[in-house]
């Protein structure tokens, strides 16, 4: 077992489940392997986002471990 293994599965399954935005200087073909879609600022990856779907924000969110109030685990 290795959690840097199990932290990258982890990411891909909900990049595969959700609609995930990375703001980064990362190559687009990087981010893309990883499933997610690329953008260099905040504002682009907002400007990609259907407004009626609803999301988040998450500055700095490597550094947090958000958790949903009721939902199963």
């Amino acid at each position: 077992y290795a959690v840097n293994g199990q932290t990258a599965w982890a990411l891909l399954a909900k990049a595969e489940r959700y609609d995930l935005h990375l703001v980064s200087q990362l190559p687009d073909e990087q981010v893309e392997k990883m499933r997610m879609k690329p953008a260099r600022t905040v504002e682009e990856a907002l400007s990609k986002v259907d407004a009626r779907a609803g999301g988040y924000v998450m500055p700095r969110g490597a550094h947090f471990m958000p958790v949903v109030a009721g939902a199963a685990r």
